[in-house]
């Protein structure tokens, strides 16, 4: 064998055919996205920008409403655009899976290609995100009913216990969600790359994260993946708030100041997941590969891939 085809066995795409390390994770994230950057900022460019007009458009109509006061839009504002921002976000989380999954053996894929591979996951996408915030919820809807009770019976003796009692289950509660959340973490690149349904992909990935070791990896990578996504939101988002808060402030329309307020904190956001979602979706993708890795042995499934990819052209 020559060293070139040593090396593409080894590795053919953005990362090697081996157990993932972090730095392995995190420049396989870098090198796709600089590789491709078409499906990869232009992807996330173009699904954002649409998520944040329909969001934007729809906010519009608060402005509407009689005597609901500048906070009060502002507020209802975020609420209104929020399932929007979601929807794109899962849209995009699952273009990215199939375009770092391409990746890894080598292929550059389009924006088209990576569409037409995931429009027709967009309901199982949908029911992975409620199936998740289903999850969520029932872990932690033993301490809203207990506080709930709580208020109701106010200051007696019951009253107070029922709320002693919403604590300790909000402290149970957050824990659950916390492992609740890791478990099924990678139920979105199995919808996409395995064209499981939403209660498949979210029991493939209870399986995937199921041993300890690799639970508290998974959790760490994607802790400090969240991490590094927030810094850097805020970062985008805070400097054009206040930019917008000093211009718009002082208008005599307050409805102009708050249609420009409006504007200018989706464009924040939009430049804010456009930079952030195809990382973090990425990671996320690349955990997947990982875990199939070490548990199945994908490395060689990828390895017979790669050599048909290189065989017809390598796109790379």
């Amino acid at each position: 064998m020559t060293p070139e085809q040593v090396s593409r066995m080894y590795k053919p795409g953005v990362v090697p055919l081996r157990p993932l390390t972090l730095s392995d994770i995190y420049d396989g994230t870098f090198q796709t996205l600089r590789r491709n950057p078409r499906a990869t900022w232009g992807m996330a460019l173009v699904v954002m920008t649409i998520a944040t007009l329909l969001g934007v458009g729809a906010s519009a109509l608060v402005v509407l409403v009689p005597d609901i006061g500048a906070q009060g839009v502002l507020d209802v504002s975020s609420l209104i655009s929020a399932p929007f921002n979601i929807l794109g976000i899962l849209v995009l989380a699952g273009l990215m899976s199939y375009v770092v999954s391409a990746a890894a053996i080598g292929e550059k894929v389009t924006f088209s290609q990576s569409w037409d591979r995931v429009k027709g996951r967009i309901w199982p996408l949908i029911g992975v995100s409620l199936l998740t915030v289903f999850i969520g919820t029932a872990a932690l809807l033993p301490a809203i009913i207990s506080f709930i009770v709580g208020l109701a019976l106010g200051e007696s003796g019951g009253g107070v216990l029922f709320l002693i009692l919403a604590g300790l289950l909000a402290i149970v509660g957050f824990l659950a969600l916390f492992y609740l959340s890791v478990k099924v973490s990678l139920a979105t690149p199995v919808v996409v790359l395995e064209k499981a349904g939403p209660i498949t992909a979210i029991r493939r990935s209870w399986r995937l994260t199921s041993t300890a070791s690799q639970f508290w990896r998974i959790f760490g990578i994607t802790f400090l993946t969240g991490i590094i996504v927030i810094v850097v939101s805020y970062i985008v988002a805070i400097p054009m708030s206040i930019v917008a808060a000093l211009l718009f402030s002082q208008m005599a329309s307050e409805s102009a100041a708050l249609a420009g307020i409006t504007i200018t904190l989706g464009l924040a956001n939009l430049i804010a997941y456009v930079v952030t979602a195809p990382f973090q979706s990425s990671v996320t993708a690349l955990l997947y590969i990982d875990q199939r890795i070490r548990r199945e042995g994908l490395h060689v499934q990828m390895q017979r891939a790669a050599n048909q990819s290189a065989e017809s052209g390598p796109t790379r």
